[in-house]
């Protein structure tokens, strides 16, 4: 059985199922984009994990995602942030023995780095 730490195959799966998105990054990574990445693209990685009990002895756990989208211009981050945002807020997944119940957009901000625009999301995945 899976745990919150397989949160990001979830995310994986979902930002690579909306065709939007998909139809404008060139890569979705995990953890790290390799050294010449071309833009624009998406990284996520988890940040964290929540572990709750909600009845004995089943726990609920919470995994914060991470979602960078980079990008050569400032409106297309913001445009690809929106698809990204319209692929996993309010969504549900299953899959590889791992549920998702919901998958919240919590915090967001923006740069820039690495000679690109990124949008940064915060996704709150309860599993």
């Amino acid at each position: 059985m899976a745990s919150s730490i397989s949160a990001g195959i979830a995310i994986s799966d979902m930002l690579k199922g909306s065709q939007q998105v998909a139809d404008m990054v060139t890569n979705i990574y995990s953890v790290v984009a390799e050294e010449r990445a071309t833009l624009p693209y998406i990284v996520y990685r988890r940040v964290s994990i929540d572990e709750r009990a909600v009845k004995s002895p089943m726990y609920c756990d919470t995994a914060t995602i991470e979602v960078l989208c980079y990008s050569a211009s400032y409106p297309q981050s913001v445009e690809l942030a929106e698809l990204a945002r319209e692929a996993l807020d309010g969504q549900r997944w299953a899959g590889d023995g791992l549920t998702v119940r919901s998958c919240r957009l919590a915090d967001s901000d923006e740069g820039w780095a690495d000679d690109a625009y990124y949008q940064r999301l915060l996704f709150n995945i309860k599993l």
